[in-house]
């Protein structure tokens, strides 16, 4: 689900270099529903499909080269409950990778939601 000033043509160009993954491009969260993982390059809708339907999400980020959170505990909560990629390699390796990663981040969700939220 990419944010809706993101170009078109960058969607078109992100799906055609991940081809061999099975990927659609969704009108709403509801229908992610049955996603195995939601990509998106929107924080608050990654957390959003995380939360409220314990899965893990990838938040994509490519005009940032990294990412420091600090301490600030909203941004920590992402990078807790979310895979995160600055580029088309990370995401890719990320994606290649979610059979042995995907059961520890949603254990991970599910612990954050036993705890404090904030």
């Amino acid at each position: 689900m990419p944010h809706p000033k993101t170009p078109a043509r960058y969607h078109k160009v992100i799906l055609e270099s991940l081809n061999y993954c099975s990927i659609a491009q969704l009108p709403n969260l509801q229908e992610a529903k049955e996603a195995d993982i939601l990509i998106t390059d929107t924080s608050n809708i990654a957390l959003q499909f995380s939360l409220a339907f314990l899965k893990p999400s990838l938040l994509y980020l490519p005009a940032f080269t990294s990412i420091d959170f600090g301490n600030d505990r909203l941004y920590c909560m992402l990078q807790k409950i979310t895979f995160i990629a600055t580029s088309l390699k990370e995401l890719k390796a990320t994606l290649n990778t979610l059979e042995n990663t995907k059961d520890s981040k949603i254990k991970e969700i599910a612990e954050f939601l036993q705890g404090d939220l904030l």
